[in-house]
């Protein structure tokens, strides 16, 4: 399989050939027949367009300080997300 996306010239042939191998297995077993692809690219603009008016009608959205909360809103949840996993970890290796 050829990716022309992962030919750059700052990246080593070993990290190439992993990103090759990782997309591969991502993609391994996904058979789409052209009428899902049809349907999916129809919804795809759909979903775009709606973005594009809610955008519209919300300037506000794309705001420094809205974006901002919300940065730092999904980065306190992630945080919480890691320390909840690491907890569950360490609970099932203390039951050993």
């Amino acid at each position: 399989m050829y990716c022309a996306f992962f030919r750059l010239k700052n990246i080593s042939p070993a990290l190439q050939d992993g990103m090759l191998g990782f997309v591969s297995w991502l993609t391994k077993g996904i058979k789409m027949s052209s009428t899902t692809q049809i349907f999916s690219a129809i919804l795809l603009l759909g979903f775009v367009i709606y973005l594009g008016f809610q955008l519209k009608k919300n300037p506000q959205l794309l705001d420094k300080s809205s974006l901002s909360r919300s940065a730092t809103t999904v980065g306190v949840l992630g945080l919480i997300l890691i320390a909840f996993v690491g907890f569950l970890i360490l609970m099932l290796k203390g039951g050993r």
